[in-house]
């Protein structure tokens, strides 16, 4: 934004923390009580400096120079304080109940209560945990201060227009989830584990980094901005998945053999003006791979399955999508001595032309990827 002259930015953060936590054991429950200070002074990143010092004033930018028109430096302060106790009681010798909590007073986003439970049964075999939690996450600098845009355009009477412009937004309110999750761990023998897990959770207040904020198109004065967008807490969603997976190891003339698989699945809807399915994303994921290690040799294959990625632009009217991949690499090394290895690295074995999804709210959702690429590596400790 600085028509191929030098520009500069500013940012500054500091935080200071004061934390005490105690713990005790009290017949069957082991307790732990905390509690933190924090104190924080931050000024968020600038808009274009014309030379690397903020001890300037920044003016907007226009078609023609610079305006007349002042540009905000903000600086914020803010304090939390935290008060958090964890319970953990042993109901027998296989079943135990975790009971937590967490309160925040914050100067930014006045109190929260997050409570965490947590129900464990244990064998030497298997292991179930059914757990409910709750959780907020604050705004960060950037969504809450960021700005940029298209330069002013005069009107000639000391008013001016511009068609785009981001504008700060400081009264966006955290993200809060609440969430409850199953996860079971088997040992179906001394070298071989099978794992699930199955979640389902609801956001609220969900941050957009561009939403249209018609309300704010006198945010810079004595201009109009045509398309104001800036952070808004504007959707929230429902997700739920899980996924399953396998561990195996084994011995046998020599050999030491390694294995592992894994299959994920997402789902969900962002309930917007309208809803969608969940964007950036695959619903189907599957990992698998190896390890084979004899003598000072060591090969490693794996594999990854993508299928089909959403993207949150539309394309003709249609939710636009990214095609699913399988992509397979390799990898192998040889131990010279103790302090000398060789190895060879193949991503993409198959050369497989694939894409990714670009954050971006253009057409131009497709982000080409990397195709196969050969690392040899020569490495020696000292």
């Amino acid at each position: 934004y600085t028509g191929y002259k030098p520009g500069y930015k500013y940012s500054k953060s500091e935080r200071y923390a004061f934390e005490e936590t105690l713990s005790t054991k009290v017949e069957n429950h082991d307790l732990l009580l905390g509690f933190s200070h924090e104190w924080f002074e931050s000024t968020p990143m600038t808009m274009d400096l014309p030379s690397p010092s903020l001890s300037q004033t920044i003016y907007y930018a226009t078609t023609t120079g610079i305006s007349n028109i002042e540009a905000p430096i903000f600086n914020i302060q803010w304090t939390n304080k935290a008060l958090y106790l964890q319970d953990q009681i042993a109901l027998s010798e296989n079943l135990q109940l975790s009971l937590a909590g967490r309160y925040d007073q914050n100067s930014e986003y006045g109190s929260t209560f997050n409570p965490r439970f947590a129900l464990i049964h244990s064998t030497e075999e298997m292991t179930h945990k059914l757990i409910y939690s709750q959780a907020y996450l604050a705004p960060s600098n950037y969504q809450k201060y960021k700005m940029y845009g298209n330069p002013l355009v005069s009107n000639g009477d000391g008013t001016y227009t511009t068609p785009r412009f981001r504008v700060a937004n400081p009264d966006l309110k955290p993200e809060k989830s609440k969430n409850i999750e199953y996860d079971m761990d088997w040992f179906l023998t001394q070298n071989d584990q099978l794992s699930f897990s199955m979640y389902y959770s609801t956001i609220k207040d969900i941050i957009s980094n561009e939403e249209f904020l018609p309300e704010k198109a006198n945010f810079i004065p004595n201009t109009t901005i045509i398309e104001t967008v800036g952070a808004a807490n504007s959707t929230k969603a429902v997700l739920y998945g899980g996924d399953i997976g396998y561990q195996g190891h084994s011995y046998f003339a020599g050999y030491d053999v390694s294995y592992w698989a894994n299959y994920s699945y997402i789902d969900g809807k962002i309930k917007y003006t309208y809803d969608y399915t969940i964007p950036y994303s695959s619903k189907h994921v599957f990992k698998g791979g190896g390890t084979l290690r004899y003598g000072d040799w060591r090969f490693s294959p794996s594999l990854r399955w993508v299928s089909p990625i959403q993207s949150a632009p539309y394309d003709n009217g249609i939710v636009a999508t990214v095609n699913g991949h399988l992509i397979t690499n390799i990898f192998s090394s040889y131990d010279v001595d103790k302090r000398t290895k060789i190895s060879l690295k193949v991503d993409n074995l198959f050369d497989e032309h694939y894409y990714g999804v670009r954050y971006n709210s253009s057409s131009k959702y497709q982000s080409p990827q990397d195709t196969r690429m050969f690392t040899i590596a020569f490495t020696m400790s000292i």
